[in-house]
């Protein structure tokens, strides 16, 4: 890496990094020796967009990237970069290792102060998706879960997918994950439904959603499955998977209750372990857990919450063995290393504890970066 990798070149920054504070992020443009401008002009050669503020509250295309838009019509060399390239450039190794690593549900969870019922919402909504499954446990990236986080909270405080989608399609043209993004939020946006007073339902625009009864001349035709006056028809599954999502923990234990009297397999006994787990039913928990594991023997986050449930119901010892049960199917998993680590020192089996310790430790990013990755992007939307 040169040491004047940036030599010559004038920089702008958009949005939020997570990797490291604006004025940080100057200093190091000035280090490498570029020159770091508030607003981008016809002599600049690169904005670098952070993960956060490409989008304004309301859903619309931030002023800088629009300029941005309009620098590149009218044919001047900027480049749009984003903030893993950025920290390439920099020779930021520190802040690239925390920035690259891959990440579990579990610790998403800790690591943006969300609760793991919201991540994994997520997930099952396709608006993140895993950069890598083994052994039934999904890896992350932090970039795409920031931007999951935006993009709920902007559906949350009403602002219609069909403009954050506009928008996203816009930034498509500059960056590849645009599009991809713009992809996610329309399997986001077809799960987002509202109750309206008169018991029907709408889409998060207001949009009434109607039933219609199929054609029989056309056998494929896809049918809307609200209704003006009656709940949403769905199937069990979706029905349990709603209701966790609403925070309806009880309506969610019923609703996975009967989808494994109809078709059981490994992730609903999990899903069903997961929500009696909540309800401070560790012992139940347990029981479905173990359910799981007899269908899938290599399920490596049941392992790992099944621990969780024996340390609750007082089987410590068995815990242990199903954490070390966990890492023998994922050795890297920095959730088993953690709990295993804190149930050992519990045992006074210090020497063992230390050693899943230091895993634990090394697995999440530092303090530093914590500080900022827990900032609400809210804060720092641009107009």
């Amino acid at each position: 890496m040169p040491l004047k990798s940036l030599r010559g070149k004038e920089v702008a920054l958009t949005g939020r990094l997570v990797s490291m504070k604006r004025l940080e992020a100057v200093r190091r443009i000035m280090e490498a020796g570029g020159r770091h401008v508030d607003m981008p002009g016809v002599s600049t050669s690169l904005l670098v967009a952070g993960h956060e503020g490409r989008l304004t509250a309301a859903g619309g295309v931030t002023r800088i990237m629009l300029l941005f838009r309009e620098l590149k019509q009218n044919g001047a060399p900027i480049r749009l970069i984003e903030e893993g390239e950025f920290l390439k450039l920099l020779g930021a190794g520190d802040e690239l290792s925390d920035f690259s690593r891959l990440y579990t549900a579990g610790q998403v969870s800790r690591i943006i102060e969300t609760p793991l019922s919201v991540v994994r919402s997520w997930l099952r909504k396709g608006l993140i998706r895993p950069a890598r499954v083994g052994n039934r446990l999904a890896w992350f990236e932090i970039k795409d879960i920031l931007q999951a986080r935006n993009l709920s909270r902007l559906t949350a405080s009403g602002v219609p997918a069909s403009r954050i989608r506009s928008s996203l399609e816009q930034i498509a043209r500059w960056l590849p994950e645009g599009g991809q993004m713009a992809g996610r939020l329309d399997a986001f946006a077809r799960r987002l439904r509202v109750r309206l007073p008169d018991g029907g339902w709408a889409d998060p625009t207001g949009q009434r959603l109607i039933s219609f009864a199929p054609d029989p001349a056309w056998p494929g035709a896809r049918v809307s499955a609200f209704s003006l006056d009656l709940p949403a028809v769905s199937d069990p599954l979706s029905e349990a998977e709603d209701a966790e999502d609403r925070g309806d923990l009880s309506a969610a234990a019923a609703g996975y209750a009967r989808v494994i009297e109809s078709q059981p397999d490994a992730e609903a006994f999990f899903n069903f372990g997961n929500i009696l787990y909540q309800l401070a039913r560790e012992g139940e928990a347990a029981e479905q857990y173990v359910k799981a594991l007899e269908l899938d023997p290599d399920f490596a986050e049941a392992w790992n919450n099944l621990g969780n449930a024996l340390v609750a119901i007082g089987k410590s010892d068995d815990a242990v063995m199903a954490y070390r049960r966990a890492l023998a199917l994922e050795p890297d998993y920095p959730d088993a290393h953690c709990n295993l680590a804190m149930i050992l020192e519990r045992l006074d089996r210090h020497d063992e504890a230390a050693l899943h310790r230091t895993e634990c430790v090394r697995a999440f990013p530092s303090e530093a970066r914590l500080r900022l990755l827990r900032v609400d992007g809210a804060d720092t939307a641009e107009s």
